[in-house]
């Protein structure tokens, strides 16, 4: 037995890689033959003084005595490098291992707060590829303030806390806004500004996106419509639309009928899609966007060049308009390159009937080499950083960059 400096105990969980298909393509006994030669190895590495034990399915347990947490980590390393030697699925076998050590949660007032830690470690190596993966103060922070987003979201978009900015689409020389960008933004009474980059993908992951997108577009089409009926001028406005709305087939029937309860022109209402998103399914995605056309939408391809995307598709696209992704903007190890290839990308969508817009432009230097191509529109904070609805319209009408923006 181990002394009493000893007593500090890490709980481990452990699960298969893809377990299902060995079930599928093995066949359940021999699944049932990897679970236990898992166990052995658990056994094992548990020793006299730990306990190892499987939960469910192919989820695994185990507590273990230790005097440094290295030695915790060492031995689910060894869990890890050992059943590499089993073979599932035709492949050695992968695992995902999540440990918390008791001086690392002082809060954990048992074995079962323990494993809560350790299941949070366990997602962290599922998301990030990493086995294994100890626990730490910073990931119980980052599921605390997910919740807490979740909970309060649906109160937050009742209680007015989302709103949108738009950042403008300017030509070339900077004189003159051709366009807009609708992006939400949520400001919490008790916290100020929520970042997009936090907020976001939350949503897409958990569906509220869908009803966060229908809000921002609805307030633009009441912004466009009070424009509108002053006899104010008014140019396009382009909203993103999530993944998810694509494979819901009232998407684009509650978009008309958003639009044409505010009377909106056609034309007046962008939607964009990001590359990714037609790239997974340029088949299906080629018909929504010849729908979103026939409605009178007109359609964007963002972040084109971000991804796998490729000349041949651009040619297929029933797009009106290609934003270029910034990255081709920043330098490269060949001086150049990113110039040839956005010149080259710009002349064959104007060839396509395409507009283009530049997104991301932050430097004199970048606008400069814009100013040499047929590239439509500008945008980034070269010339405006994003602005309440109506400081954009402010700039549509006198045609000055945002204040402090560059300027030639």
């Amino acid at each position: 037995m181990r002394s009493s400096a000893a007593a500090a105990r890490a709980a481990v969980c452990v699960d298969i890689d893809n377990f299902k298909l060995i079930n599928d393509v093995d066949g359940y006994e021999r699944g049932d033959e990897v679970l236990r030669e898992l166990a052995a190895i658990l056994c094992d590495e548990a020793g006299r003084d730990g306990i190892a034990a499987r939960l469910s399915a192919d989820n695994f347990l185990l507590l273990l005595p230790y005097a440094r947490c290295e030695e915790a980590l060492d031995a689910c390393r060894r869990v890890a490098e050992r059943a590499r030697g089993i073979v599932g699925n035709g492949k050695p076998l992968s695992l995902h291992i999540g440990l918390c050590c008791s001086e690392d949660a002082p809060d954990a007032r048992d074995v079962n707060e323990l494993m809560d830690r350790a299941r949070i470690a366990q997602n962290e190596s599922r998301k990030r590829g990493i086995t294994p993966c100890a626990y730490s103060k910073p990931m119980r922070d980052a599921l605390l303030r997910r919740a807490d987003l979740e909970r309060s979201m649906e109160g937050a978009l009742a209680q007015g806390e989302f709103f949108h900015l738009v950042q403008p689409k300017y030509d070339v020389a900077g004189t003159c806004v051709l366009g807009g960008e609708a992006l939400v933004r949520w400001r919490r009474p008790d916290e100020g500004i929520v970042g997009p980059d936090e907020f976001i993908p939350l949503f897409e992951q958990n569906g509220f996106i869908l009803r966060l997108d229908e809000f921002v577009f609805e307030s633009v089409c009441r912004d466009l419509r009070a424009r509108l009926d002053a006899g104010l001028p008014v140019v396009p406005i382009s909203v993103n639309v999530s993944r998810l709305h694509l494979h819901r087939p009232d998407f684009l029937p509650t978009y008309v009928r958003i639009k044409d309860e505010y009377g909106i022109p056609d034309g007046l209402c962008e939607l964009e899609l990001t590359e990714s998103i037609v790239i997974e399914d340029l088949h299906g995605v080629f018909g929504i966007m010849e729908g979103m056309r026939r409605a009178g939408f007109r359609c964007a391809i963002d972040d084109f060049g971000s991804g796998q995307s490729s000349l041949n598709v651009l040619k297929d696209l029933p797009a009106d308009v290609l934003k270029l992704d910034r990255e081709f903007l920043l330098e490269s190890s060949l001086p150049g390159t990113e110039e040839t290839v956005v010149r080259f990308v710009i002349t064959m969508a104007r060839e396509l009937r395409m507009e283009t817009v530049m997104e991301g432009v932050e430097t004199p230097k970048q606008l400069a080499f814009l100013r040499t191509t047929e590239c439509d529109m500008v945008q980034g904070f070269v010339f405006s950083r994003p602005v309440p609805p109506e400081e954009f319209y402010r700039l549509l009408e006198t045609g000055a960059p945002d204040e402090g923006a560059f300027r030639d």
